[in-house]
């Protein structure tokens, strides 16, 4: 798999928007107030169920779970169709709304973060995620942003081959910003105000899903054939961290993937001497003068590669580690 970065202005404001803070909710404990309406300890959080609809509301983090405490949920045998989720609710954790087999329309804000695709994992065939307003809600690892809508773009990557989700936005350049942020293009991202309402058959009107090849062996190989595939998504928070430690006075970019195959098919985690690839750099972090580094997070061999290309579009960088993690960085 490839990816393609094309983030535009709006979407750049966004992510330069002041840290908030996110948090994980401190207890998975619920009182019962009343039929179908629950509180969860120690904070202003409820979830109402009336009919098929349930709402959250209030401030803060939607606990994380377990597969062996999902019982704890007031919402565990809920056939509810339909997920209101309140502005203010700041994170969705783990298994959060996993197995609930009826889901199909989730509604919730742009500024919440979700922690991982098992946030939703069994739900309905093809949902529907509404994603309401035009701002994002920021943490950082040490100097690293990471944003509610990176949380979002990596869930939404998740589904690109999986259950056909939808992804609705509330203005156009919303779409494309967020369609175009990885690699391959996140799939089936529509306008909510689209008048034919295409995400009511995707199997008619799919779109996105789109790789390009951004980065290529540079080196010659004597012995078999080497193909470069190469992914752009919001990494795991725990290789954000793993940068930020490394980072130094260098500006985070951004990062990616490379799966490297022998033959089409034998993946290769290391070479006998280090081979040379050439990425291309996003358009938004272009140039001229600009000095480019590239972090290697492979196990048990972190390194920091130096640009051995004078392009300013491009970056080439040589390792013995090619399948990995990768940063991209500049100063």
């Amino acid at each position: 798999m490839r990816k393609i970065v094309a983030l535009l202005l709006a979407f750049t404001l966004m992510l330069g928007m002041l840290p908030t803070t996110t948090s994980h909710a401190a207890t998975t404990n619920w009182t019962k107030i009343s039929d179908g309406y629950y509180m969860l300890d120690g904070t202003d959080i409820t979830v109402e169920m009336s009919g098929t609809t349930m709402t959250v509301s209030g401030n803060g983090a939607i606990p994380d779970y377990e597969i062996k405490t999902l019982s704890q949920r007031p919402w565990h045998k809920s056939e509810c169709t339909t997920l209101i989720i309140d502005s203010g609710i700041t994170y969705i954790g783990t298994y959060a709304f996993a197995s609930l087999t009826q889901l199909k329309n989730i509604t919730m804000s742009s500024t919440t973060f979700i922690a991982a695709k098992n946030s939703f994992t069994g739900i309905s065939y093809e949902p529907i995620y509404r994603i309401k307003g035009y701002q994002a809600a920021t943490t950082y690892y040490g100097t690293i942003p990471y944003t509610s809508l990176d949380s979002l773009r990596a869930f939404a990557f998740s589904h690109n081959d999986s259950d056909r989700a939808c992804f609705l936005f509330d203005h156009t350049y919303m779409v494309e910003d967020f369609q175009n942020s990885t690699n391959p293009t996140i799939a089936n991202v529509y306008c909510v105000y689209d008048s034919t309402e295409p995400w009511e058959d995707v199997e008619e009107n799919g779109n996105g899903n789109v790789e390009k090849e951004v980065c290529k062996l540079a080196s010659t190989v004597k012995d078999g054939y080497l193909e470069v595939e190469t992914t752009i998504v919001p990494a795991d928070t725990t290789y954000y961290e793993l940068f930020a430690n490394l980072i130094g006075n260098y500006t985070f970019a951004t990062n990616f993937t490379m799966e490297i195959l022998l033959n089409g098919n034998t993946t290769m985690s290391k070479t006998i001497e280090p081979l040379c690839y050439t990425l291309t750099i996003p358009d938004e972090y272009v140039q001229s003068g600009r000095v480019f580094k590239v972090i290697n997070a492979a196990t048990g061999s972190t390194e920091i590669l130096d640009d051995l290309d004078i392009d300013d579009h491009t970056v080439t960088f040589a390792t013995k580690t090619p399948t990995s993690t990768f940063a991209l960085v500049y100063e």
